[in-house]
């Protein structure tokens, strides 16, 4: 893979990358498979008056699964007088499955499909003090294809459709200048 920031300016990033991955594995006898991946993405982050955009976009070719472009939007919105940020963001996604969901001996499922998904959240984190900062998220992704595990044949296997909504805290407590605390939670 490769990686490169350009720093337009104080308020303007733009990120490019490639990345290419080769899957190889044989066991003798049951399967000698490679599997190859290649994708190219694109993202910009830039701020506008006190808001913070971030704009995404990933394009992936699989060899078996073919290609998928996927893409990513957020906002931050600062609110200095509060001491606080306000977040939004929306995006899809791709998943291929991996090398051994489709090939290991006894677990792979070689007619698995790939996942694709939405999600989107919206979060507040607010500094309470120069040491401690608060913040809560919801969200909410919407899976077609989901890759799990069949608990009846312990083999890999796609659900059809699968949702995954809810709520995660965290609070950070900077202890010192080198030492962090941080508790979460998800529901």
């Amino acid at each position: 893979g490769w990686q490169h920031n350009f720093y337009l300016s104080d308020t303007e990033i733009v990120t490019v990358g490639v990345e290419y991955r080769n899957e190889k594995g044989e066991n003798t006898g049951t399967f000698d498979k490679a599997v190859d991946n290649k994708a190219v993405y694109l993202n910009t982050k830039f701020k506008k008056e006190n808001v913070t955009f971030n704009i995404g976009l990933r394009y992936d070719d699989h060899e078996t699964f073919g290609s998928k472009t996927t893409y990513r939007l957020g906002a931050v919105q600062d609110i200095k007088e509060a001491n606080a940020r306000f977040r939004v963001s929306y995006a899809t996604g791709f998943r291929a499955p991996t090398f051994n969901e489709l090939f290991w001996p006894g677990y792979g499922n070689s007619a698995l499909k790939p996942e694709e998904s939405t999600s989107w959240e919206v979060g507040i984190d607010q500094d309470l003090s120069n040491r401690t900062s608060v913040s809560i998220t919801y969200f909410e992704q919407e899976y077609e294809n989901l890759i799990q595990t069949d608990p009846a044949t312990w083999t890999a296997a796609n659900i059809a459709e699968a949702e995954v909504k809810g709520i995660e805290t965290d609070a950070t407590f900077k202890l010192t200048n080198a030492f962090n605390l941080k508790a979460s939670y998800t529901y």
